[in-house]
């Protein structure tokens, strides 16, 4: 029986030394992975081909484009050849200056001078018991009392961040520093990857809240600040656009003038397919630059729309379109083909969300022109 229990108890522990061996090579094979880069006051893209433009917390009042590439080791104390950007391990309370650029050219990828650094900070080989912690900045400046990662007993620990480069004589550096207090201090190796970086755009002044970035009438890029009002506490919850016009107001149906397309005027004719829409007061959103020869014009949403309900009551849910009373509209009357009805198409204006038993008036409207 004693035989048997030594013959497994060996065995075990033969598969245990196995299980370790392999743990062990896994831990050193750190692999190279993409992470998520977090930045504030996210917007539309200045170039619109699939980049994001943030305001990084650390570079205030300037807006930067974040430009992704395929994740690179571009410094590895622990693997790389001694040398500016390998070993040796880091020692405890030593402050390091990397050139980003430099230090990628050496790894083989590419990475220009830029405002800012998308990294990932690897630390690994310290001693059992020891703990500290890594701080990063951008060479030149103070160090600040944050950190990027910290590290205590156990395996690797990794954190991502975004650092600003250096400016002038440090442009496209940054300083890395490992902090390990007493007792006991340890030597770390230190791993760098980067994954993207933010080169600066032009801007004369920081966005305010509330801005959305929208094409000019130029076709450049501009962020355009929108009223909380407008958006969230609309009166009417509808979209409107700047739209030239003549002889218009609130609540009128109108149509495209038949001497300019880019124009329109109150309709003025049953059932006209050139309906453009409906004069909003208090749209929820505006689109387009406003102008005295421009009037609000909305197509989609609920507004309020004048209508003419003695030829018809309007009930709840009708079809509107345009009536031959200036600017109002009507009810629908489908015609019949082959037993079938239809609404003419092009002519609708949108659907009655309230009665109207005669008479004219002003009613909500939900637009839906077809």
């Amino acid at each position: 029986m004693r035989t048997k229990i030594l013959v497994v108890v060996c065995a075990s522990l033969l598969s245990v030394g196995t299980v370790l061996a392999a743990a062990q090579e896994a831990k050193e094979q750190i692999p190279l992975r993409n992470w998520a880069v977090s930045f504030d006051n996210v917007v539309a893209s200045a170039e619109g081909r699939g980049k994001f433009v943030g305001k990084t917390a650390s570079i205030s009042a300037t807006w930067a484009t974040f430009v992704p590439v395929t994740p690179c080791r571009i410094i590895n104390t622990r693997d790389f050849p001694n040398g500016p950007f390998g070993g040796p391990i880091i020692a405890p309370g030593e402050q390091r200056d990397y050139d980003i650029p430099a230090a990628a050219a050496a790894a083989g990828c590419s990475i220009p001078v830029a405002a800012a650094y998308s990294l990932n900070f690897t630390i690994v080989g310290y001693a059992a018991g020891s703990r500290g912690s890594l701080t990063a900045w951008p060479a030149g400046d103070t160090r600040p009392g944050t950190s990027v990662v910290n590290f205590g007993s156990g395996p690797a620990v990794a954190n991502a961040a975004v650092v600003p480069a250096g400016s002038a004589a440090n442009a496209g550096k940054i300083s890395v520093r490992s902090n390990t207090p007493p007792p006991p201090q340890s030597s770390v190796n230190l791993i760098i990857d980067i994954n993207g970086y933010f080169v600066l755009q032009n801007a004369t002044s920081e966005p305010t809240p509330n801005t959305i970035v929208l094409r000019d009438e130029t076709g450049s890029f501009k962020a355009a600040t929108i009223e909380a009002t407008k958006v969230l506490g609309a009166v009417y919850q509808d979209v409107a656009e700047w739209v030239p016009s003549a002889d218009v107001r609130p609540g009128m149906v109108v149509v495209l003038d038949p001497k300019d397309g880019r124009r329109v005027v109150p309709s003025s004719r049953a059932y006209d397919a050139g309906v453009a829409g409906v004069v909003s007061e208090q749209p929820g959103l505006i689109l387009g630059k406003g102008g005295a020869d421009k009037a609000q014009i909305a197509s989609v949403g609920r507004v309020h729309v004048l209508v003419d309900a003695d030829a018809s009551p309007i009930r709840i849910g009708d079809l509107l379109v345009t009536s031959s009373i200036p600017g109002m509209a009507m009810r629908s009357m489908p015609v019949t083909v082959d037993g079938h009805e239809f609404h003419r198409p092009g002519t609708v204006i949108g659907k009655a969300l309230e009665p109207l038993a005669s008479g004219q008036g002003q009613i909500l409207v939900l637009m839906n022109m077809q």
